[in-house]
């Protein structure tokens, strides 16, 4: 069973995997979001704009140039589809490795680390304002889905 070091472990090792993930710089292509404005009607994909696929597009660019392993976490890679930016981990586990009752801990951890790496990006709430958003899965060594966390805002 996963243990608290384990998590701890966990913890650690995705967040570095999240470290520097976050939307490209966006202060000089949609200053009206930076500023609070409404956002459009919805475009092509289910997104808000054209641009907010745009970034969504260049966003997961980023994340999947950093796909490799770092210790206890590998990144997979990501991927836009449309508005939403999915990033594939995996952890140095198994389904057996983690007992029922301790899945909802695990799940919420990714979303508090994922929330705190990608939040600390001075580009994230425009990412968001956007209408996109992020989706963090985390897959065992069978591929067993740890956890499915999707991120909307910052808050």
């Amino acid at each position: 069973m996963l243990n608290t070091t384990c998590t701890r472990a966990l913890a650690a090792a995705l967040a570095l995997a999240l470290s520097g993930c976050g939307a490209p710089d966006l202060r000089d292509r949609a200053p009206e979001l930076l500023l609070g404005a409404p956002a459009g009607p919805v475009a092509p994909g289910g997104c808000l704009s054209a641009l907010g696929c745009e970034v969504a597009a260049e966003t997961a660019a980023l994340i999947d140039a950093r796909a490799g392993d770092y210790g206890e976490v590998e990144l997979l890679g990501a991927a836009a589809a449309g508005p939403t930016v999915v990033a594939d981990l995996r952890v140095p586990y198994t389904e057996p490795d983690l007992a029922p009752a301790d899945r909802p801990a695990v799940t919420a951890l990714a979303r508090e680390v994922a929330r705190a790496r990608v939040c600390e990006e001075p580009a994230a709430e425009a990412f968001f304002a956007l209408g996109n958003d992020l989706r963090v899965r985390v897959y065992g060594l069978d591929s067993f889905l740890f956890a499915d966390v999707t991120l909307t805002s910052c808050a």
